[in-house]
């Protein structure tokens, strides 16, 4: 492999990683958007529990964890 071809490649690598994390990072906002939403409407349930900052923070901290992560499900092996 010639040296230009190496660093085309390694330039390819470098956009795709950075296209994943761009992705990821959007998926993770989505998810806070999500715990935020069900955090509200638990809350609007009156429930002493559901109100405190702590649950709302717990709820987009999963809702952002859930959406990150959620979509890097390992695909079955291809059976011959």
């Amino acid at each position: 492999m010639s040296k230009q071809t190496k660093v085309l490649a390694d330039e390819g690598c470098l956009i795709s990683r950075v296209a994943h994390v761009m992705e990821r990072s959007g998926l993770a906002m989505a998810g806070a958007i999500c715990g935020t939403f069900v955090a509200t409407l638990l809350a609007r349930a009156d429930g002493a529990v559901f109100e405190s900052v702590g649950f709302f923070a717990s709820m987009v901290l999963i809702g952002m964890i859930g959406f990150y992560l959620g979509i890097d499900i390992p695909r079955r092996p291809a059976t011959r």
